[in-house]
């Protein structure tokens, strides 16, 4: 209804209404057409409290001419009249209107781009609210506040807002609002790139939409889930998910969301298939402007942008850019603004007009210090100083490159930091749930074992009673009495073996604990005590060991991401809830760009490189799994390996199968070492020849993927001679 969503009654403190202007304050909140009769009626409204000198209808009439230019998106004459009915509800206290009143001011606010003005009124809203207890007003105004940080790039208090919003609506679910809430949390998971967490609350928003068969916000959560899937590879899936959000924004004539599905299909189509992008974006784009939305708008003609740079039509490129700046600061989007500038920059310094770029950047740069955006900064950084390197400005680009170095590796930390507080989280929920399961274990053994004690008891008394009646039958009954105790026995052996399992499955985890406290403390030990000696000698120190400490902490942040990316891998393997996608792969191409991620290590030990596989080889198994064994064997050899050594390559096919082989003229390792190898518990690591350190999970990982595939691994190796690490994967021909 047009007017029912502002005013629901106010509460005892406000003054009776007559039934006649009652029937006609009814009326108007039923009217849906939001046409100048509407005005007449709220006119008649006002003139008749007038008369009776009835202040609470007096403020509702001024609230309601409010809500209609409101709905005009005439935003002053809107506040004029939400700004009169506060005055009366504030000296009146009809706090049941007023609190009603502040959120639609601030909403009015927001819609001439004056945030910070809309925060301060919902608040003085939530106050109010608090005071009374009312949650249902709590929640809404809790989301819009949430909402107002994401639109700053403010996440961490956006998520804060937004979950107090969710634990009021969880406690009173009132489907769509909790649906909408789950969506905003993911969301903000999804611009930390934290997807596994962004998908898991688009998920539940689905799954309350789907029961509650609300259709309002589910083209969003649709359109949602498509872009995780995006953004983890997975484009068929994504565009059966923009798809079906597509189709349901449809259904209701919800253009906003049907826009955002036509962009999201753009971008999903920007690297494979520009005509298709262009044609999406254009029609994204016609949509976002009949309704005036001014972000949208500003996604759509990005996307447009980019297409034109990718074809270096720099001049279409230019003039859009220019239009989403113009967009950007007549709608106050700093975020925008920035990323305009940047684009703009990066334009100008392909065709070569660097002092216009360095302007670009350096007004990127302004505008990002201001909002705290530090992924904008570090990359205007870098351009600024390749940009001032062509004007010959040695010492400005040196500064530049300086900066982006440091934010570089800011916003490292700041992602590992993130997803060190999801890991820990997730290793929390999996203690609690492993010592339920031992709980559970313990109390269904003392049941068998109570069960088995009892069962003996009746055995014997039944026995002892048939002993005294019918002595005649004494030997049935101890061939009874023998068979229930090889029962007995048979259980106490299961029970052991179940001890036994249980033993090896609290060593493996035990092991892995200590992995996690002694393998992430050193690291950050090390980045801790590099980061304070730049802190308090950064004056003194010259250049070369600022940048010493600094690559120190940047390999120490990239080893110890390393690691969690192996435990995280290793965790999903084991419980099950790892994607598997197998795929025809050639084989050649992997190594080539792992050997380019271990071109630096390699060259600083001087390790040569014989890579002698066959083009074409193909292997049929899951790209993401394969690559992830690959560079743990690569890794193992570069570390194992003496400064000069030499690391091959090779693979063949044998009887169906693909040979795969990565060996190395390192150290080697013992016996004992080859035979624990794949064990199901953790092995210690063993240092490289430099002191590398490493977790003793890479292998485990190496098996556990290769099964998965299909395959095999094995090793051979001779301590002070080197190492062979054999897979054997199923051939592409063998399978078709």
């Amino acid at each position: 209804m047009f007017f029912l969503a502002v005013l629901n009654g106010c509460n005892s403190q406000e003054e009776k209404k007559p039934a006649g202007l009652d029937n006609l304050l009814t009326e108007i909140k039923k009217d849906s057409t939001g046409k100048e009769e509407t005005l007449g009626k709220i006119d008649s409204l006002y003139q008749r409290a007038v008369i009776e000198n009835n202040t609470n209808l007096i403020a509702e009439s001024f609230s309601l001419r409010g809500f209609y230019f409101f709905n005009k998106n005439d935003f002053e004459s809107s506040r004029k009249y939400y700004d009169s009915s506060i005055a009366i509800t504030r000296a009146k206290n009809y706090t049941e209107l007023l609190k009603n009143d502040l959120e639609m001011l601030g909403r009015t606010f927001q819609g001439q781009f004056d945030r910070d003005t809309a925060i301060s009124i919902y608040k003085e809203g939530l106050q109010i609210a608090i005071a009374e207890n009312d949650s249902v007003y709590m929640a809404r105004v809790y989301r819009r506040i949430g909402f107002y940080f994401w639109e700053r790039n403010i996440f961490d208090s956006a998520v804060v807002y937004l979950g107090k919003s969710q634990d009021i609506l969880e406690k009173k679910p009132v489907g769509e609002d909790i649906a909408s809430v789950l969506n905003s949390i993911g969301t903000v998971y999804y611009q930390w790139n934290i997807y596994d967490r962004a998908l898991e609350y688009y998920v539940r928003a689905l799954n309350i939409l789907r029961d509650k068969k609300i259709k309002e916000v589910k083209p969003l959560v649709l359109i949602n889930i498509g872009l995780v899937f995006k953004e983890t590879g997975n484009a068929a899936k994504a565009k059966e998910y923009f798809q079906e959000g597509l189709a349901a924004a449809k259904e209701i004539n919800f253009k906003m969301a049907t826009a955002y599905g036509y962009n999201s299909i753009g971008l999903l189509f920007l690297e494979t298939n520009r005509d298709s992008s262009f044609y999406y974006y254009r029609i994204s784009l016609d949509l976002y402007k009949s309704i005036n939305h001014t972000g949208g708008m500003i996604i759509s003609l990005k996307g447009l942008a980019e297409n034109y740079l990718r074809t270096e039509d720099h001049s279409t490129a230019r003039k859009m850019f220019r239009e989403i700046l113009n967009i950007a600061i007549t709608a106050k989007q700093p975020l925008r603004q920035a990323e305009a500038y940047r684009y703009l920059g990066v334009i100008e310094k392909h065709e070569k007009n660097y002092k216009a770029a360095r302007d670009y950047f350096l007004q990127s740069i302004e505008l990002s210090n201001v909002i705290k955006v530090q992924t904008f900064l570090r990359e205007s950084y870098l351009n600024l100083s390749e940009v001032e390197e062509m004007l010959g400005d040695k010492a400005a680009a040196l500064s530049a490159l300086r900066e982006y170095v440091k934010l570089n590796s800011t916003v490292e930390n700041e992602i590992t930091n993130k997803r060190l507080y999801e890991y820990k989280n997730q290793l929390e929920f999996e203690k609690f749930r492993r010592a339920q399961e031992l709980q559970e274990y313990e109390n269904e053994r003392q049941r068998t074992l109570l069960i088995s004690v009892f069962s003996v008891l009746i055995v014997v008394l039944i026995a002892a009673v048939i002993l005294l009646r019918l002595n005649s039958k004494k030997k049935k009954i101890n061939t009874l009495l023998q068979e229930q105790n090889e029962i007995i026995k048979s259980n106490s052996v299961t029970l052991q073996e179940k001890n036994s399992e249980l033993v090896s499955l609290n060593y493996a985890k035990d092991r892995l604990f200590s992995i996690i406290a002694h393998d992430l403390k050193n690291p950050f030990f090390v980045m801790i005590n590099a980061a304070e000696l730049l802190k308090e000698d950064y004056k003194i120190l010259p250049d070369e060991e600022r940048l010493s400490f600094i690559g120190r902490i940047s390999d120490t942040a990239n080893g110890t991401y390393n690691l969690l990316e192996n435990l995280l891998n290793l965790s999903a393997s084991r419980t099950g809830v790892i994607d598997f996608n197998p795929q025809n792969l050639e084989v050649a191409p992997l190594f080539e760009s792992i050997e380019k991620l271990y071109k630096t290590q390699m060259e600083n030990k001087q390790i040569s490189f014989s890579n002698t596989i066959p083009a074409g080889l193909v292997i049929n198994a899951d790209k993401g799994m394969m690559e992830l064994v690959f560079r743990n064997l690569i890794n193992n050899a570069v570390k194992y390996s003496n400064t000069g050594g030499l690391i091959k390559v090779a693979a063949s096919r044998e009887n169906g199968s693909v040979l795969i082989s990565v060996e190395d003229n390192g150290t080697g390792m013992s016996e004992e070492v080859k035979n624990n190898l794949f064990s199901e518990t953790f092995h210690k690591s063993v240092k490289g020849t430099r002191g590398e350190k490493g977790t003793g999970l890479g292998i485990s990982l190496c098996k556990d993927f290769v099964d998965k595939n299909g395959g095999k691994i094995s090793v051979t190796s001779q301590a002070g001679k080197g190492t062979v690490f054999t897979i054997e994967i199923p051939d592409q021909k063998h399978l078709n």
